[in-house]
């Protein structure tokens, strides 16, 4: 079963683990209702590290996923080095133009996009994008390398600022509710 990066911390902590999909994911950490009015009045944090993270590198990046999604990227604004990019909802599309799988979209610079897939569908996903690639110079690859969190409830900013250093801790609190930016 794969572990995410945060395994031996949620085992640790006392989740109660759970397959989820070839994932050993956290159910909970005793009470699920406890932990739901935690979150519903002051934060709660989520291992999502399952989830598939694929970068698009190459002058045909963008030109690739105005061919494969149903959002335009181009309204993406190309964002200067070392400051949040941009993200943006998406569906990805079959050739036929049904729904191959919804996904969030992030410009990071001019030449470079990342995309989170569902884990479910992720080899896919990838296996997708790599077929409609090489025609544009665009080089995919799929990160194995990172951990994701995601920060939900009321008091998440407040939450944070004893974990993040100074700078993080500014951009965080740039940040509005449901805002899709990557920070870092």
């Amino acid at each position: 079963m794969q572990q995410t990066p945060l395994h031996s911390v949620h085992v640790a902590c006392g989740a109660k683990m759970a397959d989820f999909f070839g994932w050993d994911m956290p159910l909970h950490y005793g009470s699920q209702l406890q932990e739901h009015n935690v979150v519903r009045s002051g934060c709660g944090l989520f291992d999502v590290s399952h989830m598939g993270v694929i970068d698009l590198y190459g002058e045909g990046s963008q030109a690739l996923l105005q061919r494969i999604l149903a959002c335009d990227v181009a309204r993406m604004p190309v964002v200067e080095p070392g400051q949040p990019g941009r993200g943006m909802y998406g569906l990805m599309l079959t050739d036929r133009g049904n729904i191959a799988d919804d996904l969030i979209v992030y410009r990071l610079a001019e030449n470079l996009f990342s995309l989170v897939v569902n884990a479910t569908t992720s080899k896919k996903d990838i296996s997708w994008i790599r077929a409609h690639a090489p025609a544009l110079g665009v080089e995919v690859r799929a990160r194995k390398d990172l951990a994701i969190i995601a920060v939900q409830g009321p008091k998440a900013h407040a939450s944070l600022d004893h974990a993040l250093s100074k700078n993080l801790i500014e951009k965080v609190q740039a940040l509005k509710p449901s805002s899709m930016e990557i920070i870092g």
